[in-house]
């Protein structure tokens, strides 16, 4: 039987890592090179019609995509800020609306690492207080 030198030996030990690193879907480091798919369900955007900005954008998923960051998502009529929230609900808040009231801005995102999202872009309609209107609830007494 012929003996087995080192390098012979750490070739084999080399390419049988490579090859259960592949099988198992990782990368050279251990991690995980398989994407986990996720659908994106909701977009919503809060204020109120021709009485208050639209300040924010609340985005759904069907299952978590725990590395989204704001670097993922892309925001077309208006400016975007930053991403909070955990687990299947996301918050952008957003700022600098171009669209008028009522018009839509449109939200697309990026796969972060893991993940691979579909359900998009989506559009939501905005809204933007009137210029000089001042909207108070008031309470009337009826006078007998």
């Amino acid at each position: 039987m012929k003996k087995l030198t080192r390098f012979t030996f750490l070739s084999l030990l080399a390419v049988s890592l490579a090859l259960s690193l592949s099988a198992c879907g990782c990368d050279g480091n251990g991690n995980s090179t398989e994407s986990v798919a996720v659908t994106w369900t909701g977009l919503a955007a809060n204020g109120q019609e021709n009485a208050a900005d639209t300040t924010a954008l609340t985005l759904t998923f069907d299952k978590d995509p725990t590395s989204l960051t704001a670097a993922h998502i892309t925001l077309t009529g208006a400016t975007k800020g930053e991403l909070t929230g955990a687990g299947t609900t996301r918050t952008l808040a957003i700022s600098g609306i171009e669209a008028g009231e009522g018009e839509n801005v449109t939200v697309s995102i990026a796969n972060p690492p893991g993940f691979t999202i579909s359900g998009g872009p989506k559009t939501v309609a905005v809204h933007r207080a009137m210029p000089g209107v001042i909207v108070e609830e008031v309470a009337w007494i009826g006078l007998t």
